[in-house]
């Protein structure tokens, strides 16, 4: 017979919160689309290619009878209290016009093929998880999900310094040098904040190893990213009203940032390898300083020539890849090898989308940062404000790294980043329930028992 200890810690195991799937789907894709990648399973098919399309479809599966049902609930609320869902803590109605843009594109696009299905996959991704994310917000969901992500930080990082120990600095042979630091830069202050908000042991070590991580993949804007990130998650304080703002906040970012600019100018001038790839090379004059593009300005004039001839091109663009698909078929001649990679997604919107797709797109996503800066600003409780800091700071870095390099299409940071901003603002819709019923029973027991004729029901708030 079971002892009373005994049936207390069997509770306990069937109460914890599980993982739902649409996170460990995440997961998989973080940890190993990455790899992927540089895998190929087939003639021209890639391991990471079958990923992101088994993600997509299996995120679809998920958000398409979550919205009917949802559906089902506002029609079958006739006579009692809606379900309360205010549109500033769900996905900004710009991406989701985006999506929808992109979606329209096909029927313009002149070459749609691989590339531009495994894009579209991407996209698709990333505002599903989003929306099924926020559907289950809680702050135990939130702190195993930076506890995982955590995880996918240390086992990537791993594997990259193993390939570099034996194939050398930048390598690309088991991890593509330029995604792992793209990924680590925008996952850096969720990081940071994991062992600062939750004390998650695995995070204590981990901004060290991160940070030789993407120096020792070369990446220049990821380095810099990551280190402004780092800085940024040790300064803040959660659960105080316009906490970044207060002096010792403050204070403590200013020293922050001003370390990782020294650290950064003296790898740059110190460091033989960053600096070759920092003043050597193809370079452009930027506020009077020689700095190595690396191909960039090749690369964006032969796209940005392409795109302006025609109108209806700079208004709606050319279709989803197209950009990719002009790269590829221009520096497979002049260069010997493929070039697939804008190096600016601000630039692959304009080309792919127009000016529609690339307004729609920025203005969601400064959206998305706007919102989850006031959120954690505002939010007392010290669990949840390090929550909507770790979506701010992810939103961040992911504007800075679309200026040099191409996040939008890598499914490994796409999916973590809408898992972020997803728990965000499933926790401030959360929160704006409790308020409303708070409101509205204080209401209610304002009135007398015999006017409520029929009782309206109230729902409970998810989180």
């Amino acid at each position: 017979m079971p002892t009373t200890a005994g049936t207390s810690r069997l509770t306990s195991r069937l109460r914890r919160p599980t993982f739902p799937l649409d996170g460990k789907i995440v997961m998989v894709v973080a940890a190993l689309d990455n790899i992927g990648t540089t895998t190929t399973l087939a003639s021209s098919v890639t391991l990471s290619s079958v990923v992101t399309l088994a993600a997509a479809v299996g995120l679809f599966l998920m958000w398409v009878p979550a919205h009917m049902d949802d559906a089902r609930e506002r029609r079958s609320e006739s006579g009692t209290v809606p379900f309360v869902r205010d549109k500033s803590q769900a996905l900004p109605r710009a991406l989701w016009l985006w999506f929808c843009w992109v979606l329209l594109s096909f029927g313009w696009n002149a070459d749609i093929g691989k590339l531009a299905i495994q894009n579209l996959c991407v996209y698709a991704s990333f505002v599903f998880v989003a929306d099924l994310t926020a559907r289950h917000a809680t702050v135990e969901y939130g702190k195993r999900l930076l506890g995982a992500l955590t995880w996918v930080v240390w086992i990537i990082s791993l594997v990259y310094l193993l390939s570099v120990a034996k194939y050398g600095l930048g390598t690309t042979v088991v991890l593509r040098s330029r995604g792992t630091a793209i990924e680590d830069a925008i996952l850096a202050g969720a990081v940071v904040l994991a062992w600062r908000g939750f004390r998650i042991g695995a995070a204590r070590f981990v901004p060290i190893f991160l940070l030789v991580t993407v120096t020792l993949s070369l990446s220049r804007m990821s380095l810099a990213i990551c280190m402004l990130a780092i800085a940024t998650a040790y300064s803040v304080s959660s659960g105080r009203r316009k906490a970044i703002m207060s002096k010792r906040s403050f204070r403590r970012l200013v020293g922050g940032v001003l370390a990782a600019g020294g650290a950064f100018t003296n790898l740059v001038f110190n460091w033989a390898p960053l600096r070759d790839r920092f003043i050597g090379g193809d370079q452009a004059v930027v506020g009077g300083v020689q700095i190595n593009t690396s191909g960039r300005i090749g690369i964006w004039s032969l796209l940005w020539h392409n795109a302006i001839p025609s109108i209806t091109h700079i208004i709606i663009g050319q279709g989803a890849a197209s950009s990719e698909i002009l790269l590829g078929a221009q520096f497979a001649v002049i260069r010997g090898k493929q070039v697939l990679e804008p190096s600016c997604d601000y630039l692959r919107m304009f080309y792919d989308f127009g000016l529609v797709g690339l307004a729609l797109f920025v203005v969601g996503m400064v959206q998305l940062a706007i919102r989850t800066y006031r959120w954690a600003a505002e939010e007392p409780d010290r669990h949840v404000a390090t929550l909507h800091w770790a979506a701010f700071l992810a939103s961040a870095a992911l504007l800075g790294s679309m200026i040099t390099d191409n996040p939008v299409t890598y499914s490994f940071c796409m999916l973590p980043f809408g898992a972020l901003i997803g728990i965000s603002m499933g926790l401030a819709r959360n929160r704006m329930r409790r308020r409303e019923l708070l409101s509205l029973q204080m209401q209610l027991a304002e009135v007398p028992g015999e006017a409520l004729s029929p009782r309206p029901r109230i729902l409970p708030s998810s989180g």
